[in-house]
């Protein structure tokens, strides 16, 4: 299989939550976008009432919620259509990627619980987590130590999602496929320089 091949099973993924405990609050919405640029990127709302609120992410929000109230689905639907979007899109098992991707892949898993799952088909239990990737460049001198947090590491990689799309799981999803491919990048250039050494 060829690096092009591996790349093509990549998805950026992003959630938005009404928290940040998965135990007590709940995905309000969810952003798929692959790695591969000719496949179609995702966007679901989820929405099975008003949810406890934690006032930064009840404020990140604000601008989502109109949409989230029109077109927001229940968990069961909301399964039913990321599963179809797998399958069509990629006919096989996917990777997702993000930054910080423990925190999103909790909320996708109590997402599925809350449909009756125990885990969302189609999706492995593996993970590519761009923060670890970051952190292993810094330690080993490449980065500096404020490129590490979402933040950082856009500014630091001059990625520039519009206003107002950050914080919005589309926007945030679309900025961490960028990323990961500037650490990708990175890391193969650091890799050469660390050969020739």
């Amino acid at each position: 299989m060829t690096r092009t091949d591996s790349l093509q099973k990549l998805v950026a993924i992003d959630v938005e939550t009404s928290g940040i405990n998965p135990f007590r609050h709940q995905i309000l919405s969810l952003a798929f976008v692959p790695v591969d640029p000719s496949k179609s990127s995702l966007e679901l709302y989820v929405n099975e009432g008003e949810p406890e609120w934690q006032r930064t992410a009840a404020g990140y929000f604000e601008e989502s919620r109109p949409a989230w109230e029109a077109c927001g689905l229940s968990a069961n639907d909301a399964c039913a259509a990321l599963s179809s979007y797998i399958e069509t899109a990629f006919g096989d098992q996917i990777t997702v990627v993000g930054h910080n991707v423990g925190f999103d892949v909790a909320f996708l898993r109590q997402l599925a619980f809350r449909a009756g799952l125990d885990q969302l088909p189609l999706i492995s239990h593996r993970v590519i987590d761009t923060h670890t990737i970051l952190y292993l460049l810094h330690l080993s001198g490449v980065i500096p130590k404020n490129a590490l947090s979402s933040e950082g590491a856009f500014r630091y990689f001059d990625i520039r999602p519009p206003a107002s799309a950050r914080h919005t799981a589309l926007g945030d999803a679309m900025a961490t496929r960028k990323l990961f491919i500037r650490v990708l990048e990175l890391w193969d250039r650091a890799s050469v320089n660390q050969a020739l050494r």
